[in-house]
């Protein structure tokens, strides 16, 4: 049937876009299991290295998405989280949503903070950080 055609879609596909659960809002879910979802990623991560992200390494992550809410901009977990990327050699941007909930100056101070972070962390080593920020809105078209 349609099974073989399916994969092969799947196969040829230019990108992934994984939802890694645990990072972001994960409601009532226990500390223990928490955990395990960390260590779960981490370990997924870590095994897709590619500090050659030019070259197609079968199995290679090209960049990581790292979701930022725009209305607390970012923090300590973020951090915590920009460090382990650095650490693994994993390239990644920042992306700042739900920005359609603040106003343009709101947005323009969360943008120019969250480049002060990226740039300080840069500053005087290799950091994995694109320096391009991506905003963007469920709701409104920016």
């Amino acid at each position: 049937g349609n099974r073989g055609k399916e994969e092969e879609k799947v196969s040829n596909a230019l990108y992934y876009l994984i939802d890694l659960p645990g990072y972001g809002f994960a409601g009532t879910v226990s500390e223990s299991k928490r955990k395990s979802w960390d260590t779960t990623t981490r370990r997924y991560l870590e095994s897709r290295c590619n500090p050659d992200y030019s070259v197609n390494k079968e199995g290679g992550m090209r960049t990581v998405f790292l979701l930022i809410d725009s209305r607390r901009g970012v923090g300590s977990k973020d951090l915590d989280v920009m460090d382990f990327l650095d650490s693994a050699m994993l390239s990644y941007t920042i992306v700042l949503t739900k920005v359609d909930a603040l106003s343009t100056l709101g947005w323009l101070r969360v943008a120019n903070d969250t480049a002060g972070v990226v740039a300080e962390r840069n500053r005087g080593k290799f950091g994995w950080c694109r320096k391009e920020i991506i905003g963007v809105s469920g709701k409104v078209r920016i």
